[in-house]
């Protein structure tokens, strides 16, 4: 059944609007993955002109993905007490893999990218939730870093820092957040920007450790100015 016919549907029974919204996201959430994976498939073959326009389509198909999936999980946090799901990870592999995951749109636009990790590093968080908010600041910074872009893990204190930093212009005022701003704090009215930092906050939130929550940090404080946002998990 068609988004469309899904709303008609809940219109005629009375059905929770919130509800049918959520369900029509997930579909073309899944909708959108499909395509994604085949744009991923003919990108790797082709060249030139041709595959530069593909990374184009790819790196917008991707945001419009991120945006889908923060609209999903935050509907989720506020109507059904969705919470983390952390475990245990080697940080290093897990910023390996985010690499991977993003190499083929970043060598694009020829954006070195660098893993700064200890390789015995040990971190405890929920990986799709952590990787859902890094993915989308790293797909952030591919179209406005200019050629460099590094992910970094290490300890500040007794917390796990995850940090993506970019040779860009870096952040606008109303994007930055210092460490300790509450989700709640965020204007979320300010477009996509507003609703990706507000789910980063959220998702930092739902990391607690002896009473302490996670949060995030957005500065300018990357590669020659250019733009560094961080993830701090308790």
């Amino acid at each position: 059944m068609s988004a469309n016919a899904k709303l008609v549907e809940a219109q005629a029974e009375g059905l929770d609007f919130s509800t049918v919204l959520a369900n029509a996201i997930h579909d073309m959430k899944n909708s959108l993955g499909v395509v994604l994976g085949m744009l991923d498939e003919v990108a790797e073959v082709s060249e030139g002109a041709a595959g530069d326009q593909l990374q184009m389509v790819r790196y917008e198909g991707r945001r419009v993905n991120h945006h889908l999936v923060q609209l999903l999980a935050i509907y989720r946090m506020q109507n059904h007490g969705y919470r983390a799901h952390p475990d245990e990870y080697v940080v290093a592999d897990f910023l390996e893999e985010l690499g991977q995951t993003n190499a083929g749109m970043l060598s694009s636009r020829h954006i070195e990218l660098q893993i700064d990790c200890d390789p015995d590093l040990i971190g405890f968080f929920d990986r799709d939730l952590i990787a859902s908010v890094l993915n989308n600041v790293i797909n952030n910074a591919y179209r406005y870093s200019r050629a460099r872009l590094c992910l970094q893990g290490r300890m500040e204190g007794s917390d796990l820092v995850l940090t993506v930093l970019d040779d860009g212009d870096g952040y606008p005022e109303h994007m930055k957040v210092e460490a300790g701003t509450r989700p709640a704090q965020l204007n979320i009215s300010k477009g996509s920007a507003g609703l990706g930092l507000y789910f980063a906050a959220q998702v930092a939130a739902f990391h607690q450790h002896r009473g302490r929550r996670g949060q995030i940090r957005c500065d300018n404080q990357g590669f020659d100015g250019g733009g560094r946002f961080s993830i701090l998990i308790p």
